[in-house]
């Protein structure tokens, strides 16, 4: 399978809902987080640069994607920031145009790398580690119900 939007950079994570794949991961310099969507699996669009997506030239990947009980996308990652990076979680309704969450106190030093949106539940489960560089302990965090 040869897709030209796939040279955009490093896929790490899919999700199909809503009769579409949605892809996450880095662009190629790694300076920004970057998205996929595929009707088919085999041909795929790559999203254009958007603000959710950046981090003013430093790292920022998404790690994990999830369909969301909205029937959109949830995924969640990490990014560099001035002291030890912190965990950063985006939605999007079809893969291609994304939102980042509002900064919770919770995310510095701390990286996201598996996201659940449970449909049954209004609340997001996300894991991954907390207390960079020192330690990586094993950190879950739970979302509001809505």
């Amino acid at each position: 399978m040869t897709s030209p939007a796939l040279a955009a950079g490093r896929m790490l994570a899919v999700a199909f809902g809503a009769g579409v794949f949605a892809a996450v991961g880095e662009n190629v310099d790694q300076t920004a987080a970057a998205a996929w969507t595929s009707a088919d699996g085999s041909s795929w669009s790559v999203a254009p640069d958007q603000p959710a997506l950046t981090n003013f030239g430093l790292q920022m990947v998404m790690m994990a994607i999830a369909v969301d009980g909205a029937g959109g996308f949830v995924a969640d990652g990490w990014r560099s920031d001035a002291g030890n990076g912190s965990a950063v979680v985006w939605r999007s309704s079809d893969g291609m145009a994304w939102t980042r969450f509002p900064q919770d106190a919770s995310f510095s030093g701390a990286g996201m790398a598996a996201i659940l949106d449970r449909p049954a539940s209004p609340r997001l489960l996300a894991a991954g580690t907390k207390g960079w560089p020192a330690t990586h302990a094993a950190q879950v965090w739970v979302g509001p119900a809505e």
